[in-house]
């Protein structure tokens, strides 16, 4: 099932911003992680989906 009224109603079941991600919007959450800052963390997930899973 695709087609312009699946997609819209795909963008209306993102609370956060109603649209569908970037690569630019996970870019932060990858720099992060493969930064010094990060060294401590693992076995965890980092859920970057635009509000997706809250809904």
């Amino acid at each position: 099932m695709s087609g312009p009224a699946f997609g819209a109603d795909v963008i209306e079941r993102i609370p956060a911003l109603h649209r569908i991600g970037e690569p630019m919007d996970v870019a932060g959450a990858v720099l992060f992680l493969v930064s010094p800052s990060a060294t401590l963390i693992s076995g965890h997930t980092l859920v970057v989906d635009g509000g997706w899973a809250v809904r």
